[in-house]
């Protein structure tokens, strides 16, 4: 049985109001509820793409972080250089040219003027398969080497390529042009307008920060004589990869984690 909300008195079924206080009866306000959609809304449908399209992204700028590292240590030896393969390289004048290093280095930054050397160091490491023989090996601007070579007989390198990935066995594809000439009026030791050398027994190994010029790369005998027959290897090393790998490979991670985010929250949660 009902009783009054105002006096207690006991309500007689189908009683409008109260036989002893005269307060209406009352009903409690019915509650409707929406059903719950189960249709996709605009709004869900564009978490989804868009949290599928971060998430591919993110993917991508993992896998090339990833292969940025994976390469550059499995092809740098200790100090961080990434290395060709040794090369065989045979002459029979007196000297080895490479022609074509050109560095145009115009920098715009005010406050901070930095150099190529800041962000790439170059190694050369030469070794004379004579052992009765020293090698000498230098990078020099273009002007000198061709007042010093420019009446001596040497062989330009004017195809130094891999045809297979470098890192394989195979060796490269090398191709010399002939220059005419004599011997070496000097030894190149002598001489002090060098921007980089090494030279002496054994393999001998030249690390060079570049600046901005037009240089040749020499290879020769220590002492200037006739047919140079040399082992060798280049490389570089680009500190900033690393950078680059590492920044690549955290933005992956943080795209993965903002999309994941964006699908489950904005489209695949029940609200």
């Amino acid at each position: 049985m009902p009783y009054c909300e105002r006096c207690g008195n006991e309500i007689k079924e189908g009683e409008a109001y109260c036989s002893k206080c005269g307060a209406p009866v009352g009903q409690a306000a019915p509650i409707y509820r929406r059903p719950e959609s189960r249709a996709w809304s605009a709004g869900r449908i564009l978490a989804l793409v868009f949290g599928g399209l971060m998430l591919l992204a993110s993917f991508a700028l993992i896998m090339g972080g990833t292969g940025i590292m994976t390469v550059g240590r499995s092809l740098s030896d200790d100090e961080g250089f990434i290395m060709s393969p040794s090369a065989e390289l045979s002459v029979d004048s007196y000297a080895m040219v490479g022609k074509g290093v050109e560095i145009d280095w115009t920098p715009s930054m005010s406050g901070w003027t930095p150099s190529p050397g800041d962000f790439v160091t170059v190694k050369l490491v030469a070794a004379n398969n004579d052992p009765a023989k020293k090698v000498f090996i230098g990078i020099v601007q273009e002007s000198y080497a061709r007042e010093y070579l420019g009446d001596v007989n040497y062989d330009e390198l004017d195809e130094f390529s891999w045809s297979s990935p470098p890192w394989s066995d195979a060796p490269p594809d090398i191709h010399f042009t002939s220059h005419p000439g004599g011997p070496l009026a000097t030894p190149p030791i002598v001489h002090s307008w060098w921007s980089a050398i090494a030279t002496g027994p054994g393999t001998q190994v030249l690390e060079w920060e570049p600046e901005a010029g037009d240089y040749w790369i020499v290879a020769m005998n220590a002492d200037g004589s006739a047919g140079v027959d040399l082992t060798v290897n280049i490389g570089a090393k680009v500190p900033i990869l690393r950078m680059i790998g590492n920044a690549m490979m955290a933005g992956g991670f943080i795209v993965l984690i903002l999309g994941g985010a964006l699908i489950y929250f904005g489209a695949l949660r029940r609200r």
